[in-house]
């Protein structure tokens, strides 16, 4: 069902109270995102900033144009001179691969376990005993969590380990902006102390494509640094549509955190348990890990297929040609499946349309 959203709450926050009504761009009391740090900032923008580090935990936080890739490439910027050492998974998203070239930093990569049934790399903390044996030691560390699949790496613990050695930790927090506003979601990076987090809010939330948040959080990281670094890689013509969106998304938040969610959560967890009844298929959970403890987003869909004989693609293709069903990604024996873009907009119609369709097409693959 793409395509639909209840937007009445978006247009109020945006300032459009009537449908027809068009928004009225005013260019000139704008000021550029990030002066230059020597200037005391002012202005609607750093007010609005304000607003978003309060809601979601941060000491300071920058609105982001380029996506999330524009605040991962800052962020490894602003933490790693020239030859230093930046501890990384292997599995990065190619933005931190980009930064490390940008900063002239060395990587050092971590090789995650990984799981064959669901083709997901765990949470790994090792590097630093390794960097020591070879007489080098690390800038930063950049970390991603939770993963694409929902799958939430132990930052609390990789925290206190980099803190230890003194050096900041960078998480890559894409799929993760929701985390922290509801009881059943898993805390938010900035939550177990990490110093930089990168937030793709316009994947999770509720913002225009192309918004992300970037937050900053204790004194490890220099903030004049990290703006000096976004002035850098940012346009001057900022659009202040996607501005507009991110505000709207944390007043909407701020105003009713877990009202936006509690439907949604409950929702998802009855899809879920729907489709585990279906022979042959199995959902992802925290308890698809027996060799470590794994928490694991509630509001993403991992489904896998592997007992059908079939391969995710195969299934993927069956749901999408057969059923309108879209998968957001598929791999060799999975199929994931993302419920969390419609979050206040959702209704019941809608959950129920979604596992009414997904139960009588696997029972078709089924052959049944």
């Amino acid at each position: 069902m793409q395509g639909r959203h209840n937007v009445d709450s978006r247009r109020k926050n945006f300032g459009c109270q009537q449908r027809r009504q068009p928004l009225i761009k005013i260019l000139s009391s704008f000021p550029v995102l990030r002066q230059p740090t020597r200037v005391r900032y002012s202005g609607p923008i750093l007010d609005a900033q304000k607003l978003e580090a309060e809601v979601f935990g941060a000491t300071e936080n920058w609105f982001l144009v380029g996506g999330t890739t524009c605040g991962i490439l800052a962020a490894i910027m602003a933490t790693c001179c020239p030859g230093d050492t930046l501890i990384l998974p292997r599995t990065s998203h190619k933005s931190a691969l980009s930064a490390l070239v940008l900063a002239g930093a060395v990587p050092k990569y971590i090789f995650p376990d990984y799981d064959l049934k669901w083709e997901i790399p765990g949470a790994v903390e090792k590097g630093f005993n390794e960097l020591k044996v070879e007489g080098r030691r690390a800038a930063a560390v950049f970390v991603v969590s939770p993963t694409y699949h929902g799958l939430c790496s132990d930052l609390k613990e990789i925290a206190k380990l980099c803190h230890s050695e003194g050096v900041s930790l960078i998480v890559g927090e894409d799929h993760g902006a929701h985390f922290g506003f509801h009881p059943q979601l898993p805390n938010s990076a900035l939550h177990h102390g990490v110093d930089l987090s990168v937030q793709s809010t316009h994947k999770v939330l509720c913002s225009l494509t192309q918004s992300s948040m970037l937050h900053m959080a204790g004194k490890l990281i220099d903030k004049d640094s990290v703006s000096r670094c976004l002035e850098t890689l940012q346009s001057t013509s900022p659009n202040n549509l996607l501005l507009a969106s991110l505000d709207a998304t944390r007043a909407e938040l701020r105003e009713k955190p877990e009202a936006i969610f509690d439907n949604t959560i409950s929702l998802a967890i009855e899809v879920k348990n729907l489709i585990k009844r279906i022979p042959g298929i199995s959902v992802l959970d925290s308890e698809s890990f027996s060799c470590f403890p794994a928490v694991v987003d509630p509001l993403r869909v991992t489904v896998g297929v592997r007992k059908l004989g079939l391969s995710g693609f195969e299934a993927d293709e069956f749901l999408s040609s057969d059923q309108k069903v879209i998968s957001e990604m598929t791999g060799t024996t999975t199929s994931l499946i993302c419920l969390l873009r419609k979050l206040a907009g959702s209704t019941l119609r809608d959950w129920c349309l979604v596992s009414n369709v997904y139960q009588p097409c696997v029972v078709c693959l089924i052959g049944g």
